[in-house]
């Protein structure tokens, strides 16, 4: 069974192979479960598995999450730049799903692979 370390790892090296092969939608969606993935790693080894029904936290709660399991675990104004990397990541992951005249190019979808690698770092999870 795969961890969510697991999946977050995979999920990235998916992006930046969609994203080479320039399906910027895809990439930038991918880039999203990536940092989402290592997330919920995190919150899992802190807070448990105690999500509800699902076996991860809520997709819109993530910063308020952060806010109140993590904050305490990072360096300070870490979760601040935390919060607002997977705000960023969120929207455009909808926009790249939902939203069939979003514009998503090649500078979205790289600039969803580096903050992707900046929760990886900031979370210290290796890529």
């Amino acid at each position: 069974m795969a961890s969510w370390t697991d999946m977050a790892a995979e999920a990235l090296v998916a992006a930046k192979i969609l994203r080479d092969a320039g399906q910027w939608r895809s990439a930038v969606s991918r880039a999203y479960y990536a940092a989402f993935s290592a997330l919920t790693a995190e919150l899992s080894d802190i807070v448990g598995h105690g999500f509800g029904k699902y076996e991860h936290p809520p997709h819109r709660e993530m910063a308020r999450l952060i806010e109140r399991h993590l904050k305490q675990h990072l360096r300070t104004g870490d979760s601040d730049w935390l919060k607002s990397l997977i705000r960023r990541l969120y929207k455009a992951r909808l926009d790249a799903d939902y939203v069939s005249g979003a514009s998503i190019d090649v500078r979205l979808a790289r600039d969803a692979l580096r903050d992707a690698h900046a929760v990886f770092r900031l979370l210290e999870v290796p890529t």
